[in-house]
């Protein structure tokens, strides 16, 4: 880790001030369109399963239940896709019309609801897979604990930090 990643919130603030805004707004839409293109990697595979899924011999004697976990796998990979594709997209539309800022700040929360309908996918298909092959009860189990620990790395663990962070600089 650089020391200036580990520096306090002073530091921080006093090397982005010296950074030309818009060199940091540059450098922000650069870090956030890198970041998607690994969350859509990940969106794009899911997607592939799912769709093939429903074209199986397997698929047509599933239960009512069954079919509808995958749809909701389905519309929520359909909503990472849609939030996490958003802003390369804008950022083509909108491209020199100077308006960087607005991009990078609708981007980063289209990224958030983009990777959260991910997990959601994700805590999904898993329980489907669980369901058909060991029925319901370990399906339960299995769900929970994919939901805490997405929700422990993706969402508890960066806030903590944070917190940390705030704290040490804090003091």
């Amino acid at each position: 880790m650089k020391s200036e990643d580990r520096a306090p919130s002073a530091k921080r603030r006093s090397a982005a001030d010296a950074e030309p805004h818009y060199t940091r707004l540059s450098r922000n839409m650069t870090d956030l369109l890198s970041e998607l293109r690994v969350a859509q990697a990940s969106v794009q595979i899911l997607f592939g399963f799912l769709l093939a899924v429903a074209f199986t011999e397997r698929f047509r004697e599933a239960s009512t239940f069954e079919k509808s976990l995958h749809l909701i796998a389905v519309l929520l990979t359909a909503l990472s896709t849609a939030c996490l594709v958003g802003p390369v997209v804008w950022h083509r539309m909108l491209f020199g019309e100077g308006l960087r800022r607005e991009v990078v700040t609708a981007g980063n929360r289209a990224a958030l609801i983009g990777t959260t309908a991910l997990f959601g996918a994700i805590a999904v298909v898993i329980a489907l897979i669980v369901k058909v092959t060991f029925g319901p009860v370990p399906t339960a189990i299995v769900a929970l604990g994919i939901v805490a620990m997405f929700i422990s790395m993706w969402f508890v663990l960066p806030l903590r930090i944070r917190a940390v962070a705030r704290k040490r600089d804090a003091n």
